[in-house]
């Protein structure tokens, strides 16, 4: 089954994106982008507003019981054999969206998860990623965690994101060496800025974030490079030659052949 959801009633979509507000991957349709909309405006969230569990009275605690009236809940993985990654940027109302796409097909059908490229679950999943080859089978799954402070309900929360892939193998392990690579640059990049009067904790921590977003989306156009090429090795083997390149197009991403409309933000 390509598309599993947590009270397994879901309806299988082409595109899933990840909402950090609700903390797992949504089928993304014109409808649920909307009530989606409708869910963050009930709830008092704002656009930047990470998970903050689905108990209580938080804001993703409001947002997600108010899709669950609607029946919308989230997916929990997407299982198939893994077809492609891309990186894409897009801009709108002056905001530029920068955005990884992993595609993978399951009875003929593509799936495709649509992820913000600065969120820690891509991240984690991509460093996953690195380690599966084209057309291997994989589930996937992107989610939040949250940890409310223990002793003292009123102090600071730890939000989190994770990525899972499996295979036949089990469990796959992050790429060795990737988490020392990004905390390098990062690590570097402090010690200039710091070493700069008047440089702000703020300001070095909003150019740390954009170098972490930086590292990642390289990441995935070289892991995207490397798949482009295995599928045209693949397509050259059967007698098909054409290109199978990943091309943005006017806001869109092109994998194995599919275009993915990249035009509405999450």
């Amino acid at each position: 089954m390509a598309i599993n959801t947590r009270n397994n009633s879901g309806k299988p979509g082409i595109f899933l994106a990840f909402i950090p507000l609700l903390g797992g991957l949504f089928v993304d349709t014109e409808v649920r982008r909307a009530a989606i909309k409708l869910a963050r405006e009930h709830s008092g969230a704002q656009q930047k507003d990470g998970y903050q569990g689905y108990k209580g009275t938080s804001t993703s605690a409001k947002a997600l019981a108010f899709l669950k009236e609607q029946g919308i809940q989230s997916v929990s993985s997407v299982g198939g054999v893994l077809r492609g990654i891309a990186y894409n940027e897009s801009e709108k109302d002056g905001v530029t969206y920068r955005r990884v796409f992993v595609t993978v097909r399951d009875n003929g059908e593509s799936y495709t998860l649509k992820l913000d490229a600065g969120n820690a679950g891509t991240h984690k999943l991509l460093q996953k990623l690195a380690n599966v080859a084209l057309n291997e089978e994989v589930e996937i799954s992107v989610f939040g965690t949250y940890k409310p402070n223990a002793k003292d309900p009123t102090g600071p929360s730890f939000t989190d994101y994770a990525a899972s892939v499996k295979t036949a193998a089990g469990e796959v392990k992050v790429a060795e060496g990737a988490w020392n690579a990004v905390n390098e640059v990062v690590k570097a990049l402090e010690g200039q800025l710091a070493a700069i009067p008047g440089v702000t904790k703020e300001a070095i921590s909003t150019a740390t974030r954009t170098a972490k977003t930086n590292f990642f989306a390289e990441m995935a156009k070289e892991l995207g490079a490397e798949m482009s090429a295995a599928r045209d090795a693949e397509k050259a083997e059967s007698g098909h030659a054409e290109s199978s390149n990943e091309t943005p197009l006017h806001g869109r991403s092109v994998i194995d052949g599919n275009v993915y409309d990249d035009d509405i933000p999450f």
